[in-house]
């Protein structure tokens, strides 16, 4: 509810202020909704991102940190040298920067090789569940030179 003071003060408004007003309302509360509608498309739109971070095309994706890691490590060299530093703590600084992002990227490659051996896995039960359910799948699949065996029973 609005306060007394509110109250009085819209009571000795004319008609016209208080039209004005109701419609610079409605502008906000449009230009609010429109704001509303965008925020939940990024939102939406972010979460389709993080739905496919599992895909295979994400982990590619992760790659792009070692380039990003090499970048750093090539701008604080520069900025080595332009302070003076010498030579042989830019090189051994260098070497550690370069063996921790070899070790990061061994690392990112290690999971995408699981996150691909995962996707393949199940696509190859996914075929096999097929083929029991429609035998011509199968032999067009055996006569691609495709071997298909029948899914482990579950006990």
């Amino acid at each position: 509810m609005l306060g007394k003071k509110k109250e009085n003060d819209l009571r000795s408004m004319s008609k016209t202020e208080l039209l004005t007003m109701l419609r610079d309302q409605e502008v906000e509360i449009n230009e609010l909704k429109e704001e509303n509608a965008r925020l939940e498309q990024q939102l939406e739109d972010k979460r389709i991102g993080l739905q496919e971070c599992g895909s295979i095309a994400q982990a590619a994706l992760k790659l792009n940190g070692v380039f990003e890691a090499a970048q750093a490590a090539a701008d604080q060299y520069l900025e080595s040298v332009k302070a003076g530093s010498s030579g042989a703590e830019l090189n051994a600084q260098m070497e550690e920067e370069l063996a921790q992002t070899r070790a990061r990227c061994q690392q990112m490659e290690e999971e995408a090789g699981r996150r691909v051996e995962r996707q393949r896995q199940a696509f190859a039960r996914m075929v096999e569940r097929c083929c029991l359910d429609n035998p011509e799948l199968k032999e067009k699949l055996e006569a691609q030179g495709l071997r298909i065996s029948h899914p482990k029973k579950q006990g």
